[in-house]
């Protein structure tokens, strides 16, 4: 017997890799990624006729939050200026200084190129 807990659905990223046909059933294989507050699965969906994948996806789910986290009602207007009214400092949005990259030190570098192109390897 399989014991299923709540978990409420946080992304999904996925591609049509080929096209399916629609008379014949899919089928899903799963992977498990990663287990834990945040679960992430890979989902791969082929037919029995065609070896190829159709549709790769990765899902990730994650525990609900407790009752005690405060809920916000996106139908709500904020006054976003009296809200963060102490951040802004009565500065127009292009008064503020621009923020800092943050890329990763190991991203900035050579970019390989194939000899006699200018695209990257």
């Amino acid at each position: 017997m399989r014991t299923f807990r709540l978990i409420v659905h946080q992304n999904v990223t996925g591609w049509f890799l080929l096209p399916g046909k629609a008379d014949e059933r899919f089928i899903y294989n799963v992977r498990i990624i990663r287990n834990g507050g945040y679960s992430t699965r890979g989902v791969d969906v082929v037919q029995e006729s065609d070896p190829g994948v159709c549709f790769t996806c990765t899902c990730s789910f994650k525990k609900p939050e407790k009752e005690s986290t405060p809920r916000i009602d996106i139908r709500q207007r904020l006054d976003l200026r009296k809200e963060f009214s102490a951040v802004l400092r009565d500065k127009q949005p292009h008064e503020h200084e621009e923020m800092p990259g943050v890329d990763a030190p190991w991203y900035a570098g050579p970019v390989w190129m194939k000899p006699g192109s200018s695209a990257p390897y």
